[in-house]
């Protein structure tokens, strides 16, 4: 069966960004907790090369997520978070009806919906149309909230001004940390969650993304390899 065009979207932009995010945070992750052992000079010289990777890594999680939250450009088509919102606006009278109203409802409460907007969209089950304005102003509404604000204007500048280009601005905040990556990477998650179950497409079930577990393979390779140079033990780390 033909995919819809919308998921086709979603799955170009969204879904693939948020994967080589995860696989990217895992890997530093899974540096930074054998960090000890690894700068341990009686391993070997490894401190300058996982120093290297953690960086390139860093840069990594910083472009896939600058790609979700990118602003819509003038000249060029971007795939980011604000674009998708406008297609679900434009297009919302083109969306099926939810044959799977408890895992959508679910997914809704997951987000953080209020109560009584859910109760409003277990009404609307035959008129998607307007459940797709619904979720699209909500999601637009938590982007602009005080909580994810500010970080997604610090990831735009640190793409902007530190990776993308080299400004000498110093005196700019400019730093993004773990937890701060995290609630971006959950918060693209929980859209996604969302929106699959429109068109009958599991990303999330009970809450858990299901592919975060495939993005975490090459952590636990990394670790294997830790392992076989003996730079650890298989009972460290994760």
């Amino acid at each position: 069966m033909e995919k819809p065009e919308f998921i086709k979207l979603l799955e170009k932009s969204h879904v693939a960004e948020i994967f080589k995010a995860e696989k990217s945070y895992f890997l530093i992750d899974q540096i930074s907790q054998n960090a000890h052992a690894i700068n341990n000079a009686r391993h070997g010289h490894f401190k300058p090369l996982f120093a290297h990777l953690q960086s390139v890594l860093y840069r990594d999680v910083i472009m896939c997520l600058a790609r979700i939250y990118d602003k819509p450009n003038n000249k060029h088509e971007t795939l980011g978070l604000q674009y998708l919102l406008k297609k679900m606006r434009e297009s919302a009278n083109e969306f099926p009806s939810i044959s799977e109203n408890q895992h959508f409802q679910k997914e809704l409460e997951r987000a953080g919906m209020p109560e009584e907007i859910i109760y409003k969209l277990k009404q609307m089950k035959d008129s998607p149309e307007s459940a797709v304005i619904e979720v699209a102003n909500f999601f637009s509404g938590k982007a602009k909230s005080k909580e994810l604000k500010p970080k997604i204007t610090s990831l735009e500048t640190l793409r902007n001004k530190k990776l993308a280009h080299n400004d000498n601005i110093e005196a700019i905040e400019t730093t993004l940390t773990s937890k701060d990556i995290l609630d971006l990477i959950e918060f693209a998650k929980k859209f996604i969650g969302v929106l699959g179950w429109f068109f009958n497409t599991a990303y999330s079930i009970n809450g858990e993304y299901i592919l975060t577990d495939d993005s975490k393979r090459d952590s636990f390779t990394l670790k294997n390899i830790f392992i076989e140079l003996k730079i650890i033990d298989k009972t460290d780390g994760n």
